[in-house]
């Protein structure tokens, strides 16, 4: 039992030393606390080792409606514009983008692109894919920050539809769940 403790201490001191070592630029640990807030610092430091950060121009695409979505993004600084179908939807700031069906290689549900040059990081679906089937722990991070993000787009969405008086919201405010649904056969 004391060689137990003592391996237990070893291992809780080494984690400790590592958690300490790990350093973030600024831009790095802003957009952590964004877009990955409950990232550990060894998972934050293993997911921006994945990407690359790049500047890019003014029009860049970045995701093209109907096309699939082979790369996660984060906009740091700039501004990104959605349209849907030509139509203007929304800008972005800061936002992650492709969250929605980067994993499943789904295809974009709009097209995003740049309206001024904006640094981002950039993870590809294949990588984010990778790393994700090595650690079950870092997949349930990652898929639980990227779902977190899509809901908040989307409550944003219903909340911004809602006061152009453009009708009901796209999806429910409040879920919906099963027992709070009459039985068919009752009626």
């Amino acid at each position: 039992q004391t060689v137990w403790i003592v391996l237990s201490l070893f291992g809780l001191g080494r984690m400790a030393w590592l958690n300490r070592s790990i350093r973030f630029t600024e831009e790095e640990r802003e957009m952590i606390e964004s877009a990955f807030p409950d990232f550990p610092k060894a998972a934050a430091r293993q997911f921006l080792n994945a990407g690359n950060w790049v500047n890019l121009k003014g029009g860049s695409v970045l995701l093209t409606e109907g096309e699939p979505v082979e790369t996660l993004y984060y906009l740091s600084s700039g501004q990104a514009d959605v349209t849907l179908q030509g139509n203007s939807l929304t800008s972005l700031q800061k936002e992650l983008i492709g969250e929605v069906n980067v994993m499943a290689t789904g295809t974009a549900s709009a097209t995003v692109r740049l309206s001024v040059d904006g640094r981002l990081f950039l993870i590809s679906g294949d990588v984010l894919r990778r790393i994700c089937h090595r650690d079950a722990d870092l997949k349930s991070l990652i898929q639980h920050n990227l779902s977190r993000a899509a809901g908040r787009k989307l409550a944003e969405a219903n909340r911004t539809s809602i006061a152009l008086g453009n009708g009901t919201p796209s999806v429910p405010l409040v879920p919906v769940h099963p027992s709070s649904q009459p039985d068919p056969g009752s009626a």
